[in-house]
């Protein structure tokens, strides 16, 4: 396991798109952050601090593990690296887990680089003002999403070897997780009540009509389920931990990383026990 984890690290500190997602993603947070504090400025004042922006990796991260994966470890197959560590002795589990390794380490250093450039970045403009034990539980949560990501993607570059396939496959599950999350998030945040469309004038008064209840609005085991929904996907998780929604329940989105995990690996090397690889 050990001599396979050292030449993982070392292909991965040669790899070209390690070296570009290193300088890309904390690039785009900066580019989003400056933006957001120029029109915040411009309307007279910064309505945040420096910890609105800090967790905006967990935005992007699981796009970046998506291609990450296709291309790095769909390269192992394309190269018959896999098959030469079998051949070498190397047991399939051990494979397995030390592929999944070199993703997870790829998706936590991009973070850390993203974290760092912020950071430096962004005290200048806010201060170290913030609410940093928030903060503490969403970079908690985010580490545990960053595994969940990389376990889930892990999975297919393991098993299909054609690299084309693969990039397409993992390119459309994460967006086809992305757009499920969008739309829960926008079925849950559907107001209860809508406003009326008349209103009138009394003694000069605008008075708006009398609310009423919005047939959109998810209510009993439904909203229960869409809530389970919504926390449970990585891509929902990204979304509460990267500041876009109130992070309300820290610890049951760590359970569900954990699970995602643990279900996706499980089946990854059930699965590649029994591949035949050629």
């Amino acid at each position: 396991m050990h001599n396979l984890l050292s030449a993982g690290f070392s292909r991965l500190w040669k790899n070209k798109l390690f070296l570009c997602s290193l300088v890309l993603m904390p690039a785009a947070i900066v580019a989003i952050m400056l933006n957001q504090y120029t029109t915040w400025k411009g309307y007279g004042g910064v309505s945040a601090g420096l910890d609105t922006f800090l967790p905006g990796c967990f935005l992007f991260i699981g796009c970046f593990a998506a291609v990450f994966s296709a291309l790095f470890l769909g390269t192992e197959y394309s190269d018959g690296v896999i098959r030469n560590k079998l051949i070498a002795g190397h047991s399939r589990d051990a494979v397995y887990l030390s592929s999944l390794c070199c993703c997870i380490v790829f998706s936590l250093l991009v973070c850390a680089a993203s974290v760092v450039c912020v950071f430096i970045a962004g005290v200048p403009l806010f201060g170290l003002s913030g609410d940093w034990l928030t903060l503490f539980k969403r970079f908690g949560c985010g580490i545990l999403l960053i595994v969940s990501f990389s376990a889930l993607f892990t999975l297919p570059a393991m098993l299909l070897q054609n690299k084309a396939v693969l990039s397409v496959f993992n390119t459309i599950c994460f967006f086809g997780l992305l757009f499920a999350a969008i739309y829960v998030m926008a079925r849950l945040e559907a107001k209860e009540f809508l406003d009326s469309s008349y209103a009138f004038m009394l003694d000069g008064e605008y008075i708006p009509g009398e609310s009423i209840p919005n047939p959109g609005y998810l209510r009993g085991t439904t909203r229960t389920v869409f809530e389970f929904i919504g926390e449970f996907l990585p891509t929902g998780q990204s979304f509460h931990i990267s500041q876009m929604l109130v992070l309300s329940h820290p610890l049951r989105l760590c359970l569900y990383s954990l699970t995602v995990t643990v279900l996706t690996t499980a089946a990854g090397l059930f699965a590649f026990r029994r591949k035949d690889i050629n």
